[in-house]
C-alpha cells in the first residue's frame, strides 16, 4: 500500500455529517487542509453512515479522531424546556438581552430560546452540552423564582439539591402566600399537561410539510399554541414525527399534520 493511500472508515451518525460539513462545506475543507487528508461523505440520500478517509496513515489517524472528537462532542448536546410564567421572560432576558447574555457566558455558552413575544407561552428551551444545559436550567429557575418571590413579597425555599423531598416552603403574609401557591400550583399543572405523542407521516412528504424556510410548520405550530413539532433528520427515512406540549395543542396538532399529510397523498395519487 502507498504511503499516501492509507485509508480508513469511520461511522458517524447520520444525523451529525451536516455539522461535519458544516455552512457552505466550511469545516470539511478546513478538516481537509488540517490533516492533508481527502475526506469522502455519502452522498445525499445514501443511507450509508460511514465516512471514508484517505492519505498518508498519520495524517488519516489525525482526522479520524477529529473526527470523532466532533461526534462526542455533538453526542452530548442535548435541549431541555422548562417552563418559566411568560410575564417573568422580559425581565429575565433582561435591558437589550444583556442578563441572558450573562447567563448563557457563566453556562458555557448554551443556547437559551424564549418563546416569541405575545404567544403567551411559558416554555423556554436551552440547548448544548449536558453539563452546561442542567447548569442553565438551575440557574434560570433560580432567577425566576427570586422574581416570583419578589412579586408576591414571599419567601419560597425549595428543597437542598440532593434532598428526596419535593416540598416547597412558602413564608409571608397569608394572603402573599396563598397568592404564590397559586402561581406556583398553575405553572405544575402547566407542566403535568406537557405531553409528546409521535405519528408516522411518509418521510417523502416532511419538506412539503416543512414548507418553504419553514413557514408552513410555522405556521400550523403557531395555529395549534404552544407545541414543538420535530421531523425526523434529512436522509435517515424515518417517517416519524413527534409532537410536544400541552395535550390539547397537541392533539390539534397532530389533527392538523395528519389532514395535510393525507391531502398531499392525495394529491399524488390523483396526479
Amino acid at each position: 500500500m502507498s504511503l499516501n493511500n492509507f485509508r480508513v472508515e469511520v461511522p458517524i451518525h447520520k444525523q451529525n455529517h451536516k455539522f461535519i460539513i458544516g455552512k457552505g462545506g466550511a469545516n470539511i475543507k478546513k478538516l481537509r487542509h488540517e490533516t492533508h487528508t481527502r475526506i469522502d461523505l455519502p452522498a445525499k440520500g445514501e443511507k450509508s453512515n460511514v465516512i471514508v478517509i484517505r492519505g498518508r496513515k498519520e495524517y488519516v489517524l489525525a482526522a479520524k479522531e477529529k473526527i470523532l472528537a466532533i461526534q462526542k462532542e455533538l453526542d452530548n448536546v442535548i435541549t431541555l424546556e422548562i417552563m418559566i410564567p411568560a410575564k417573568l421572560h422580559s425581565s429575565l432576558i433582561g435591558t437589550k438581552g444583556r442578563l441572558i447574555r450573562a447567563i448563557t457566558e457563566e453556562c458555557g455558552g448554551v443556547t437559551i430560546k424564549f418563546p416569541t413575544g405575545g404567544t403567551g407561552s411559558d416554555k423556554v428551551s436551552i440547548r448544548g452540552p449536558k453539563e452546561d444545559v442542567l447548569k442553565a436550567k438551575k440557574r434560570l429557575l433560580e432567577i425566576s423564582n427570586e422574581k416570583l418571590r419578589d412579586e408576591t413579597n414571599t419567601r419560597i425555599d425549595l428543597p437542598a439539591k440532593g434532598e428526596e423531598s419535593d416540598v416547597i416552603v412558602i413564608h409571608g403574609r397569608k394572603e402573599d402566600v396563598l397568592a404564590a401557591k397559586e402561581k406556583i400550583l398553575a405553572i405544575q399543572e402547566k407542566v403535568d399537561s406537557v405531553i409528546t405523542q409521535e405519528i408516522m407521516i411518509p418521510a417523502e412528504l416532511h419538506n412539503s410539510i416543512i414548507g418553504n424556510k419553514g413557514r408552513l410548520i410555522r405556521a400550523i405550530t403557531e395555529e395549534c399554541g404552544d407545541v414543538t413539532i420535530k421531523f425526523p433528520t434529512g436522509g435517515t427515512g424515518s417517517e416519524k414525527v413527534s409532537i410536544r406540549g400541552p395535550k390539547e395543542d397537541v392533539l390539534k396538532a397532530k389533527k392538523r399534520l395528519l389532514e395535510i399529510s393525507n391531502e398531499k397523498v392525495t394529491l399524488i395519487i390523483i396526479a
